[in-house]
């Protein structure tokens, strides 16, 4: 079910922003935005709010509705209240309600458009300093039950460059990206019970001229450097 509630000034009697949401919603204007188009002068009466040790007053004016009386609801009251961005009222809201429904169905052009768009950090190389610190913070932190529900979908499934046939620039550039690095298991060690399944699964397996080639290599270099 959801709800349609009111944002306040400082004196809590003054609304500044409308809107309709479920569960925790309404709390969310309290975090900076990430959308920098989104509603800049509402982030500036809020950022003021929180310079002066203020939370910012809220209440709930409808609840138990469906998404479409709400929606009806926050039109209402939008068109009564007026919007700054027009010169109609007060209010910081950008649109007259009724936008944005739960549950919207994005079409194949916008998937698309917004894959082709590149992300804030593409390209970006980030400093040892600032990467120690991304490392540090994510270190212990626990997987959310979505990140975790997220990892049981992909199992079993081919990963993405499965199949992928890469050009010979691709391939050298990644070739020598990797050359001087340590191989990602390097001084990790596997448990027994893992190494007898792996042993169990690879008994009765045949070996393929490339493979015994390699491991006749791996021999000689193991006796010419012991």
């Amino acid at each position: 079910m959801f709800y349609v509630y009111m944002l306040l000034r400082e004196d809590g009697m003054t609304p500044f922003y409308i809107g309709k949401g479920k569960g925790m919603r309404w709390r969310d204007h309290w975090y900076p935005s990430r959308n920098k188009n989104c509603g800049i002068y509402k982030r500036r009466i809020i950022d003021k709010m929180r310079g002066n040790g203020v939370i910012v007053p809220k209440i709930k004016i409808a609840q138990g509705l469906t998404e479409r009386q709400a929606f009806n609801v926050e039109m209402t009251l939008i068109a009564a209240y007026g919007r700054r961005d027009n010169r109609t009222g007060i209010l910081a809201n950008l649109t007259d309600g009724g936008d944005g429904p739960s549950g919207a169905v994005v079409s194949e052009e916008t998937k698309a458009l917004k894959r082709s768009r590149p992300g804030p950090n593409r390209g970006r190389i980030f400093n040892a300093m600032a990467r120690a610190n991304m490392s540090a913070a994510h270190k212990g932190k626990p997987l959310s039950e979505k990140q975790i529900a997220a990892g049981l979908a992909r199992r079993g499934k081919p990963g993405p460059n499965k199949g992928r046939t890469f050009s010979e620039v691709v391939r050298e550039k990644m070739s020598m990206a990797k050359k001087g690095k340590p191989g990602p298991r390097l001084g990790s060690t596997v448990p027994h019970d893992v190494r007898v399944r792996i042993s169990e699964k690879l008994k009765g397996r045949p070996f393929t001229e490339e493979r015994k080639f390699a491991l006749r290599m791996a021999r000689r270099r193991t006796v010419i450097f012991a």
